[in-house]
């Protein structure tokens, strides 16, 4: 997990790179006082610090880690809450799909709405598609790309209506690509129809993908 924040650091003030060091230096001791440390460190008022410590917290005490991760999904500053929302993902944390479903409509960061539905793909369970299915609708492809893959791993029965849609509508060819996808995983006439339809679609990877379903 930590991989990913590896570049912090870079521009920032003395007392946030002393602090970066600080949390390093905790992730590799990982005992119970440590923990306790990056905890209260998730609160540091350099938004560097707050995330880095939130990934070093949840490598090394997941279950302190996932009430920080929560709180972070809120944070104003879209580094920590990115990393929040890859976190609530890597460790399904289900506690966190509400506030993800609603982040991926209304985050005003592109990058944290498609993190939002990779997050919500990885976590899965009985509202997953639901919570996915309005990210179909996103100004940003990425984000209807993300969505529609999302929805290829869970039970996306109840998104059928906007994958058809999205088949239809969408002019992104690699949007569809991934509803074809998605479609083919849920066994119903209505799927199936959609992806036979997809069969003629103006694209070529979209109809070669229809076909090798349907055949």
């Amino acid at each position: 997990m930590l991989s990913a924040l590896a570049g912090f650091g870079a521009g920032c003030g003395k007392d946030a790179d002393r602090a970066l060091r600080e949390v390093e230096a905790l992730r590799e001791r990982g005992d119970s006082a440590s923990m306790e440390r990056l905890a209260a460190l998730c609160g540091d008022a350099s938004p560097d610090v707050r995330a880095f410590a939130l990934a070093a917290l949840a490598d090394g005490a997941r279950e302190r880690a996932a009430e920080r991760i929560q709180r972070a999904l809120a944070d104003p500053d879209v580094t920590v809450r990115s990393t929040a929302i890859k976190l609530a993902g890597d460790l399904k944390l289900e506690r966190t799909g509400e506030e993800l479903g609603r982040m991926l409509v209304s985050d005003p960061s592109v990058g944290a709405r498609r993190r939002a539905a990779v997050s919500l793909g990885a976590i899965g369970g009985g509202e997953a598609a639901a919570r996915l299915a309005p990210g179909l609708a996103d100004a940003d492809p990425g984000v209807r790309e993300a969505t529609a893959r999302a929805l290829a791993g869970v039970d996306a029965g109840p998104a059928v209506p906007a994958l058809l849609r999205t088949l239809q509508l969408d002019p992104e060819p690699r949007v569809r690509f991934e509803a074809v996808r998605a479609l083919a995983t849920v066994k119903s006439d209505e799927a199936r129809a959609g992806i036979e339809g997809a069969a003629s679609d103006g694209n070529e990877l979209v109809r070669m993908e229809a076909r090798s379903v349907v055949r």
